[in-house]
């Protein structure tokens, strides 16, 4: 009898691995619906691995020019301030070519108020996409309450960030030294290749004009600085042409 039983058994067992669909329970986790996922600090979980959490925004802004970057590095958790490492100083030497105070004419800010720690080979780690969401609403508040004429995007995330390109890809190496009007903020923003990119770089003699390139892109984006914006395009006065055809003719 225990024979046959056990026979039964393993015929059974063959049976559902091989008819698996046949034995999906009704109303079970599939049909459930998913929970969606909160993107804030108790989230993103980097600000109980970092010496100095939310690290405020500096500057006076006088120029009302607002610098937005990307993360705070290991310097700048050491000491709680933004830009304070060697990015900051070649920021600073390139605005005093130019005329501008970096500390006092501007505001400096990041996509990531946390630092991210460094990877398994002792470098600063850059940001997921995870955690620049979870910033969302800090860089957000930064923008709102200095109301900046200029945003300057340094480097690809701040890029994307600010200019919500998620329905296509922008990059420095694409845009750096173009300059755009941003009617959501109601101002222009730049945007360049963080200095972090020429510094990795700087021992290397095949990029010679790795410092002129950053000082040409920084030189043209305050060449808008006070200029107006120009009127955002509604329907008024304009045909909208949705034949592709008679687009192009």
């Amino acid at each position: 009898m225990s024979k046959q039983r056990a026979f039964f058994l393993d015929k059974w067992e063959i049976f559902q691995k091989e008819h698996p669909e046949r034995f999906v329970r009704k109303g079970g986790s599939s049909n459930r619906k998913s929970t969606p996922k909160i993107y804030d600090c108790s989230t993103c979980g980097l600000k109980e691995k970092c010496r100095h959490p939310h690290i405020k925004r500096s500057g006076e802004g006088k120029k009302k020019i607002l610098f937005v970057g990307m993360c705070p590095g290991a310097i700048e958790d050491r000491r709680g301030k933004f830009f304070v490492g060697e990015s900051g100083k070649l920021i600073r030497r390139t605005c005093n070519l130019l005329d501008i105070d970096f500390d006092i004419d501007c505001v400096k800010t990041n996509i990531i108020s946390c630092y991210p720690g460094k990877d398994s080979k002792g470098k600063d780690k850059k940001p997921t996409k995870n955690q620049i969401k979870c910033c969302y609403d800090n860089l957000e508040k930064d923008i709102q309450e200095v109301q900046p004429n200029l945003i300057i995007c340094l480097g690809t995330p701040a890029i994307e960030r600010v200019l919500q390109t998620d329905s296509m890809k922008f990059n420095a190496g694409m845009v750096h030294g173009k300059v755009f009007p941003y009617h959501k903020y109601n101002c222009w923003v730049g945007c360049s290749y963080h200095p972090s990119f020429f510094l990795h770089r700087q021992n290397s003699d095949k990029y010679p004009d790795d410092k002129n390139i950053f000082t040409y892109d920084i030189a043209n984006i305050l060449n808008y600085l006070g200029e107006p914006l120009p009127q955002p395009l509604t329907s008024e006065g304009n045909e909208c042409i949705t034949d592709v055809d008679e687009a192009v003719s």
